[in-house]
């Protein structure tokens, strides 16, 4: 956690020219979360087809394998590098939102990372099943877009910078 006087010593002017327009105040990621939350429960879909129903337990050990693989990943970045989130060099937060622990685990973003893991998982496992050229483009283009739009709302709500979602998507 930071002290006062640590986040005194932010200076705005620090943090790269590229990241810097994400400094704004401390406001809740209520579509960041609601993305990542629902995220977690695609791969159930693999329960009501067909196909990959007679592979469930195998499907469900691999999509536990890809949350821990990359939870792993996830707090170790975060855990080594401890980069201050946005909303903290913004002079209209709340002290006290600047003062949890989570105000120091900006990079990288996990919200985008893990959303990506699971989207491609998903995609991945569904394109081993579907034949059709046309429903894997849109299998593919969801998975594409679900971890964007949970990057673009993490870093409108300030919780994270451009840098900390674009890792987060390629990790």
């Amino acid at each position: 956690q930071f002290t006062t006087e640590e986040v005194a010593l932010l200076d705005p002017l620090s943090v790269n020219s590229f990241d810097r327009g994400a400094i704004g105040p401390y406001s809740e990621d209520n579509l960041g979360d609601a993305i990542l939350y629902t995220s977690y429960l695609l791969p159930l879909s693999f329960a009501f087809f067909d196909e990959t129903r007679s592979d469930i337990l195998d499907l469900t050990l691999m999509y536990g394998e890809v949350l821990l693989t990359q939870a792993s990943i996830n707090g170790i970045v975060k855990g080594a590098v401890q980069r201050t989130r946005p909303f903290v060099y913004d002079p209209e937060t709340s002290l006290e939102n600047k003062q949890t622990t989570d105000a120091k685990i900006s990079f990288i973003s996990s919200h985008t990372s893990m959303t990506a893991a699971i989207s491609f998982f998903t995609a991945r496992v569904f394109s081993a099943y579907v034949e059709d050229d046309a429903i894997k483009i849109l299998i593919w283009s969801g998975a594409v877009i679900l971890p964007a739009a949970t990057a673009l709302s993490r870093v409108n709500t300030h919780w994270h910078f451009p840098t900390d979602v674009m890792t987060g998507y390629v990790v």
